[in-house]
This record gives structure tokens, sequence and C-alpha cells, in this order.
């Protein structure tokens, strides 16, 4: 992404809050990052937010530019509004945006689909909406892999979003399909349960480990 003087920037989210990323890799220690004044540009690509510092003087058509170019390609204006919609969950949104011609199998600059966010965030419904849109396309789009080899079903599966597995699952994915480090979905929740302690504190059970073990016994019995 171009470079402006605290320009068009990406911000970086963390407990410490929002903070200038240009500012974030000029410092030693997140813990001492300014926050700063800023004002939010209304455009989102992927997972990606840009806003403008509120130092900046940079114009809006460079801030277009900027945001193209960090984007990858140039998507319609439909396609960038159902790739926004799927990921902060707006069904209506969605919905209007594959109304107005939208691409069901359309892709950000990180190869991921509309079907790929909507499995991260966990909304079920969305994902029904596209496949059903993507008609003869929709194995395509339950397929595609993002840059990472990931598919929609690695991203429900890795984000504990066990609703959302069902609703794949019931549309027959290839669920041996592997990433760039060769797990299939199945075992990408494997790895993870190695690494999720059962128990908190005081014994609590741990409602992730269930999730991700329900998650398994469910990819278990598909997977080869």
């Amino acid at each position: 992404m171009l470079a402006f003087s605290h320009g068009l920037i990406k911000f970086h989210r963390s407990s410490f809050g929002t903070f200038c990323k240009q500012c974030y890799l000029t410092r030693a220690k997140v813990g001492l990052v300014p926050c700063l004044q800023q004002k939010r540009i209304g455009k989102v690509f992927g997972n990606s937010t840009y806003f403008l510092c509120s130092f900046s003087e940079t114009s809006f058509d460079e801030i277009d530019e900027t945001i193209k170019e960090a984007q990858g390609s140039e998507l319609s204006r439909v396609d960038s509004e159902l790739l926004k919609h799927s990921l902060t969950g707006n069904i209506l949104g969605v919905q209007q945006a594959l109304a107005a011609g939208a691409k069901p199998g359309v892709k950000d600059k990180e190869g991921r689909t509309a079907l790929h966010l909507a499995s991260a965030i966990g909304v079920p419904s969305i994902c029904e909406i596209l496949l059903k849109a993507a008609g003869e396309l929709a194995e395509d789009c339950l397929n595609s892999k993002d840059h990472l080899g990931l598919t929609p079903l690695h991203m429900a599966a890795g984000y504990c979003r066990i609703s959302t597995v069902e609703c794949l699952l019931s549309w027959k994915p290839d669920v041996n399909i592997r990433n760039q480090d060769g797990y299939r979905p199945v075992d990408l929740v494997a790895k993870l349960l190695e690494r999720e302690p059962k128990r908190t504190f005081f014994f609590v059970t741990n409602e992730r480990y269930s999730t991700l073990q329900e998650i398994y016994n469910m990819l278990k019995p598909f997977s080869q």
C-alpha cells in the first residue's frame, strides 16, 4: 500500500486500542503508541478498514487510488459491497448486492470469496444465500481456496463456527482439501484442540475446547 505521511493508513487493533500502524511501526513497544485522533473513511475491503489520520492532507482521489492498490484489483462497486456485507454479517446488504448483479464467487486481494468471509464470522444464513445464488457454481464456491489454501470450511472450523460448519457440510464440500500447511479442516481442528486447555481457571469447562471437539466429531466421519 502507498505510504503517505500520516495519510491513508491501516490501523492496528489490539487490547491497547486502535492505533496508527505507521506510527506503531516506529515504536519498540505497542504500549507506548499514542492513540491518535482520526476520522474514518467509509471503505472496507477484505478485513481491513482504512482510516485517514487527522494530520493528513491527502486528497480523496489519492485515497481512492490507494484503496484500489491495496485491494489488489478493481472490483465493481456491487462486488465490493458483497464482500463488505458478507464480512460484517449484513444479510440484507448481501441480498441487495446479489440482486444488483454481484458475483457470488468474487474474491478479495487475499483470494477470499464472500463465502470465506461469511464462514469466518459464522453467519450460516448468508452462506446459504451465497450458495443458492451461485447455482451450478456452488461447488466451486464451496471448494474455493484463498492464498493460504484455506476453504470456507477451513475458516468456519478454525473459528469455531459450529452452525456454519453444519451448514457447509449439508452442501457436501470436499472435506479433504489441504491448505498450504497440508492440513484438512479436520486436521486444523485437531491442531487447535492440542493447544486448547480443556478447562480454564477454577476447573471451569473451556467452552471453546468443547466446541472444537464437537466440530472435530462432525468432520471426522467425512474425512478420509
